[in-house]
């Protein structure tokens, strides 16, 4: 409402009152207080400070949440605000920060986008960033106002340089190491290589990185049997390592054994895995190796006959009715025939050796309980342990324990595990046979009292032609090889 008071012509007083609606003024003014105050709270939610500048003047008016950020208190008055984060600001980010208002003011970029360091006390430095855009100009287009958001970005700057950091790193590790290392592309793409890949594929960096795949450089067959494991273990995560050996096409032409390693990882960014391969060339190795099979092969193939020979020579002298031999003959003729059949057993052996390698060994399952095998053996090998001062025992439950196994094979295993257990166990000890149902499997045990096999050899145990070299394994007259 309105009053004025005036006068007529007469000199008499009068009084005039304008009333005026301003329900929906006051309404409005309301909710445009209300809207401030949500994107007040908005603000400082996602710790945004906002900041609007008159270039003018180069004043600047600053939101709560600004001055929160840039610890100002709130009672604290604020004659230039804009003055006071200029200052605030590191030497060596302030021009930067400049020349990106300028840029923005003068239109050569739509935005100013800059992030910089601010002290606070007397030796703390804060990453902060602003985002400001010019939102008035004149009629000639010189900027009047702009109005920008600021926020914290220590922890996030941090954050990049400690990836930044890794990555830096990681490609250190890539590029030095001795053997080859490559990152591949759900689809198999190369998308980083290192000197020692290149190496073993006789391609250039650049090549590799090109548009290549690892299938381009693998015989189709390998191609397959690598994709089919991998395939298997992403789908089960069953395992995220896979390792083989595999033959892989050198540049010229060549073939060569590797030995592969794949690991992978699950980008989220791209929605899709990536692979981490590490290659090993080891075809030296495998010459090596099929030199050494060929030779054992070999040799005990040529053993065989006259070992063949020897034996029945032995047989005949032992049936031979009409010649008495005096008793210190007849007992060499046993130690001959007793070596001749151990000579036997272990070129047997080595000849299983050359068939499992090739995978031609065959194999005779049937359905059998593990006890009777056990007791078998047991039975077997009892005078054995006892000229080791040793006595056997056996473990073993009442009900049977049905399996599918090679007789011969599996008593052949347990006389292996037991006679070694007996050679290596402490004189007057058990040696201990024990057998029991896990789930769906039996378990077979072989325990000993005696000196540990020594860690760094635990790993070699299964590998053939090998034996822990100590003194005391070497005076038990160990043939060399396990």
């Amino acid at each position: 409402m309105q009053r004025n008071n005036w006068l007529t012509h007469e000199n008499a007083a009068r009084t005039t009152a304008i009333v005026r609606d301003m329900t929906r003024e006051y309404r409005a003014i309301e909710e445009t207080n209300e809207l401030k105050a949500r994107y007040d709270k908005a603000l400082q939610g996602a710790q945004i400070g906002v900041f609007d500048i008159d270039l003018n003047t180069g004043k600047s008016e600053v939101s709560d949440t600004w001055r929160k950020i840039m610890s100002i208190p709130d009672e604290e008055k604020l004659d230039d605000p804009q003055q006071i984060f200029l200052d605030r600001i590191h030497p060596e980010d302030l021009p930067a920060l400049k020349q990106a208002d300028r840029d923005c003011i003068n239109q050569k970029t739509p935005r100013s986008i800059s992030e910089y360091r601010v002290r606070f006390g007397d030796a703390i430095w804060r990453w902060m960033r602003s985002d400001a855009v010019v939102v008035e100009r004149d009629e000639n287009g010189r900027a009047l106002r702009m109005i920008g958001t600021q926020t914290d970005v220590t922890n996030l700057r941090h954050a990049r340089n400690a990836l930044e950091a890794s990555e830096h790193q990681f490609r250190q590790v890539l590029e030095a190491a001795p053997i080859g290392m490559v990152v591949l592309g759900e689809d198999g793409v190369f998308e980083s290589v290192n000197p020692a890949f290149c190496a073993i594929s006789g391609y250039e960096q650049q090549n590799l990185t090109s548009g290549m795949r690892m299938s381009d450089i693998l015989p189709k067959e390998e191609v397959k049997a690598i994709a089919t494991r991998v395939s298997e273990m992403l789908e089960t995560r069953s395992s995220q390592v896979y390792s083989g050996q595999h033959r892989f096409m050198h540049s010229s032409g060549e073939e060569r054994w590797c030995l592969l390693h794949i690991s992978w990882f699950f980008d989220k960014n791209a929605s899709s895995n990536s692979f981490i391969g590490q290659v090993s060339d080891i075809t030296e190795l495998k010459k090596v190796e099929q030199m050494k099979n060929e030779f054992v092969a070999t040799v005990s193939h040529e053993l065989r006959t006259p070992l063949t020979s020897i034996k029945g020579a032995l047989g005949l002298i032992g049936a031979m009715k009409d010649v008495e031999l005096a008793p210190k003959v007849e007992r060499l003729l046993e130690i001959a025939r007793n070596n001749a059949d151990n000579l036997a057993d272990i070129v047997n052996d080595i000849l299983d050796l050359e068939k499992i390698s090739s995978g031609e060994i065959a194999f005779d399952f049937q359905r059998v309980t593990m006890n009777e095998i056990i007791r078998a053996a047991v039975e077997e090998l009892a005078p054995y342990a006892l000229a080791h001062k040793n006595t056997l025992t056996v473990d073993l439950p009442a009900a049977p324990l049905y399996v599918s196994a090679d007789v011969g094979r599996t008593r052949q295993l347990l006389a292996n595990l037991i006679s070694n257990a007996c050679k290596y166990s402490n004189a007057g000890t058990p040696v201990l046979v024990k057998a029991e149902l896990v789930s769906d499997q039996v378990i077979v045990y072989v325990q000993n009292t005696g000196q540990a096999i020594p860690e760094s050899f635990r790993h070699r145990i299964f590998d053939a032609f090998t034996q822990a070299d100590s003194s005391d394994t070497r005076t038990k007259g160990a043939p060399g090889w396990g």
